[in-house]
């Protein structure tokens, strides 16, 4: 039998629990850790939360607490989990006024995709949502990010 893996403090760099993130149904989470990129559903009980945890953060220690917590919640009911060294590029869409946005996972097999909202419908906590994904990303795979303008 296999144990949960804990999420080390130094691993995390990232976590989104968001309404306005889908993947099948709306609300998803998102945990970017130093090894991985962790997607799950977001379970009712949970509210909107983002933190980005890497260098430069402001995070509490609030936050902090609260964003391992959740991370330690989302890994044992993960639906994807993609190895950091696994992928191949990452694609960030913003979302607009009339287009919603997305993120695209590539790795050499496969590709998952989580849309995001578009703005002039609610989605007033996504402009926070996407600094924290677009820094938690970067932090995580560097130049493999790849950042498409509103509109293409």
């Amino acid at each position: 039998m296999q144990a949960q893996h804990e999420i080390n403090d130094n691993d995390l760099i990232g976590v989104v629990v968001s309404e306005d993130l889908c993947r099948e149904d709306m609300g998803y989470c998102l945990l970017i850790t130093r090894h991985s990129v962790i997607g799950a559903k977001k379970p009712e009980s949970f509210g909107d939360f983002d933190a980005y945890l890497g260098p430069g953060s402001h995070a509490s220690e609030e936050a902090r607490a609260e964003a391992k917590r959740i991370a330690e919640r989302l890994s044992g009911t993960k639906d994807i989990s993609i190895p950091t060294g696994a992928i191949g590029q990452i694609l960030l869409k913003k979302p607009g006024m009339f287009f919603g946005g997305y993120v695209i996972i590539k790795t050499g097999s496969s590709s998952y995709r989580i849309d995001m909202r578009l703005l002039s419908v609610g989605g007033e906590r996504v402009p926070e949502m996407l600094d924290t994904l677009e820094n938690s990303l970067w932090e995580a795979v560097g130049e493999r990010l790849c950042r498409l303008e509103k509109g293409l």
